[in-house]
């Protein structure tokens, strides 16, 4: 996404620049706020319908992947030690 974004925020700053030294106009005013919101509506899409893909195990069985919270198991091994 952020490579997507900044490709379109470098096309619209050099053509932007480009009407500016020439005094023409190429691109109406709302075109960068528009390709910003399709490219990270698009992004969040596809992340979302990647998230709820099975992933299949080595044994034959799918899961659907989760996110997890990384700090869980850290308390539960600090819990075990103490």
């Amino acid at each position: 996404m952020s490579y997507a974004l900044s490709a379109a925020a470098m096309s619209v700053a050099v053509i932007t620049s480009y009407e500016i030294l020439t005094g023409s106009e190429i691109l109406p005013d709302l075109t960068g706020p528009i390709l910003a919101a399709i490219i990270i509506g698009t992004s969040f899409g596809y992340a979302y319908f990647v998230r709820k893909i099975p992933l299949k195990h080595a044994d034959g069985s799918a899961s659907v992947t989760q996110l997890s919270d990384k700090h869980s198991s850290d308390s539960e091994t600090q819990s075990s030690v103490s």
